[in-house]
């Protein structure tokens, strides 16, 4: 197994499902709750041509670690891209 040395500030790549996308809806509604005057309305992540949209690897930690339990469906497909500059 190749490793490399990485921070939390690595981008990474994921697949967000159903859930996922839920997740972040929720946490856009709370958000104009707090702040009324946000005027923008949700709007999913990009995804790339694959599929996958790109978040900071501390901030996927944040908004999905709850979620992340043994046998529970994670809000992502488990497999994950991680960029790294050669």
């Amino acid at each position: 197994m190749k490793t490399v040395n990485g921070n939390i500030n690595f981008w990474v790549k994921v697949k967000l499902n159903e859930k996922g996308l839920a997740v972040l809806k929720a946490q856009h509604t709370e958000l104009k709750k707090v702040f009324p005057r946000i005027s923008y309305e949700f709007t999913p992540p990009d995804v790339d041509a694959d599929g996958y949209s790109k978040f900071q690897l501390w901030a996927l930690m944040q908004t999905f670690g709850h979620l992340m339990r043994l046998g529970d469906d994670p809000p992502f497909d488990t497999a994950i891209k991680i960029e790294v500059q050669e």
